[in-house]
């Protein structure tokens, strides 16, 4: 298991990033903010400003950071006295955002989605580069305990090969969200499988490369797509299906089936591994990062929790910052996801909804055309 961060925080000259986090909605306050509050009572940096257009959010996060301001607008940073900024904003607004802090010298962490459209998200790449900078994206599932372990398994062939995979994911208000801005074809581009498809279809390239052939099937109807299911195949033979859903409780979980076995896992328990062999009954395992930090003994056996993945992202991108380590997720990589992703979007297909008529489904293939 990798164990992210853990060179940084034993190094001695290790620097104390200075940061502002922008946008205090929901994933702030329940991810970024109390893992930068751990992070900082242990000295490994220091939040300096909060900002969101509504001043009574950033006063909420503003408990975990009592010595930061609370701002409404980047305009109003002293950016020279900035090492890095965190953006967690709506995703409409992360091109400009991300543009503005990396052409003012600071280090970017992004939440996912990394932008609207992968031509936006190709452009802060290369101003990244161009500008020597960090640039990393928040999609957390890369820093569960599980992936590392699929792809191990996956690698040494431990039960043979990958036959076939199902995933699935999504229930009716699985994310509390304040807004519901990430539903409107207004303020969004894309639906379901961007916004939540982000996050697996990262994984998919992470553990088997780019599909050779893949189909989308999706109920937009003009409007963006709440149901999503994706046919893809891979050059080592293997063949699978991810459903993903923000209207209807799924499974939640990735199923592998192996040539002498199958693992699953839970996508919101982060440390669970179900396994089976074949003719045996079903297995649990509870993966957990077997670290030790003598400064930090909270560290010494951190569990996967929700909040503690934002820990290990953190500490990735701080160990990044001083040159200790690779970007676990970068730039790149959300890039080549966003652009795999358009393309699927680009030949989706409707999906079969039986209930439909066929005056009805006539008309759901027109209002599709018509982008209404």
């Amino acid at each position: 298991m990798e164990n992210y961060g853990m060179r940084h925080l034993a190094s001695s000259d290790r620097k104390t990033p200075l940061l502002a986090i922008i946008g205090c909605g929901l994933v702030s306050k329940l991810g970024h903010a109390p893992a930068l509050e751990f992070l900082s009572r242990h000295g490994l940096c220091k939040v300096t400003y909060l900002v969101d257009p509504n001043l009574n959010r950033a006063r909420e996060i503003q408990m975990f950071f009592p010595q930061a301001r609370c701002v409404k607008s980047i305009d109003e940073l002293d950016l020279k006295q900035l090492d890095m900024a965190i953006v967690a904003t709506h995703h409409r607004l992360h091109e400009q955002l991300c543009r503005k802090l990396l052409g003012a010298g600071l280090h970017v962490l992004c939440e996912k989605p990394f932008c609207s459209s992968a031509s936006e998200a190709k452009g802060l790449v290369e101003l990244a580069s161009k500008n020597d900078l960090l640039l990393g994206v928040g999609l957390l599932r890369r820093f569960a305990p599980w992936t590392a372990a699929v792809r191990e398994i996956l690698q040494a062939e431990t039960f043979g090969k990958l036959i076939s995979f199902d995933f699935s994911e999504g229930r009716f208000g699985m994310w509390p969200t304040q807004e519901f801005d990430f539903v409107k074809r207004e303020t969004s581009r894309y639906g379901v499988f961007l916004q939540l498809g982000i996050h697996i279809t990262d994984l998919l390239i992470h553990w088997f490369g780019l599909p050779e052939r893949f189909e989308l099937f999706d109920d937009c109807m003009g409007g963006l797509d709440v149901n999503a299911s994706l046919q893809a195949e891979f050059a080592n033979g293997s063949r699978g299906t991810l459903r993903l859903s923000f209207d209807r409780s799924t499974k939640q979980r990735l199923f592998f089936q192996f040539e002498k076995a199958w693992i699953a896992c839970d996508t919101v328990n982060f440390e669970k591994l179900e396994f089976g062999l074949k003719g045996s009954t079903a297995l649990e395992s509870y993966l957990c990062r077997k670290v030790w930090f003598r400064e930090i003994p909270q560290l010494s056996r951190i569990s996967a929790s929700f909040s503690q993945l934002f820990v290990y992202q953190l500490l990735n991108f701080f160990a990044a910052l001083n040159r200790e380590e690779d970007l676990l997720v970068s730039a790149e990589a959300a890039l080549s996801s966003m652009q795999f992703i358009e393309s699927c979007y680009a030949q989706s297909k409707l999906m079969k909804m039986a209930w439909l008529s066929s005056e009805e489904e006539e008309r759901a293939l027109a209002l599709r055309g018509a982008g209404l």
